[in-house]
Order: structure tokens, then sequence, then C-alpha cells
């Protein structure tokens, strides 16, 4: 979705609701990353956890998530488990066609 502001009359802008997500751990991550999110209504929503060329590594959640906000924990593993190499990683939020995008680093 497109996101626009709206501002008032004195110029004060603010970004309409829509979801949030933010690294709750430390970045470079060396084990678990907890990610914090907030969704302004229920919906269906999906965290996912993507390597830089866009490929999924994980999923995180895929499920319909009250509104309000809540805590997601990505233990480092891929789709089978395994740990996945250091490097640079994006958790990407998708909740009703926005998406929103937190950049981290997996150390050793």
């Amino acid at each position: 979705g497109s996101v626009q502001s709206q501002c008032d009359s004195l110029g004060r802008c603010t970004a309409p609701p829509g979801p949030r997500l933010a690294l709750a751990s430390r970045n470079p991550a060396s084990a678990e990353v907890a990610l914090v999110y907030s969704l302004p209504r229920a919906g269906r929503t999906r965290l996912s956890i993507l390597d830089p060329s866009g490929r999924r590594v994980a999923t995180v959640m895929d499920d319909t998530v009250q509104a309000g906000s809540g805590r997601a924990v990505w233990h480092g593993g891929d789709k089978a488990g395994r740990a996945v190499a250091p490097g640079v990683y994006f958790a990407v939020l998708e909740f009703e066609g926005d998406r929103r995008v937190a950049k981290f680093v997996r150390a050793r």
C-alpha cells in the first residue's frame, strides 16, 4: 500500500496508521534476533527473514494476528532449522499489502 502523510494547518505531519517493525536486539546479533511489531488492527501477518538476494530464509510468523504490539524471535535458523551463515539479513513484515523492513547483521 501507499503511505502518505497527513498534515494539519501548522504543517505538522503524521504517517497514517500502519504496521511498524523494529529490532529489539543488538545489531549485529550473534544469536537470536528479537523483533517488535505493531499492527493497527487484526489481520493476516507474515514476518519473514530474507537474505540480500531476496530469498526467504525463514518464516517467523504467518498467521492472523491481533491488533497492538507484539514480539517475535528468529533463532537464526533456515526453514530446515540449520544455522544460517553470518551476514546481512532483512526482517520483512507484510500486513494488508504494506511491507516494513528492518535490516540487521548476523555475526558469528
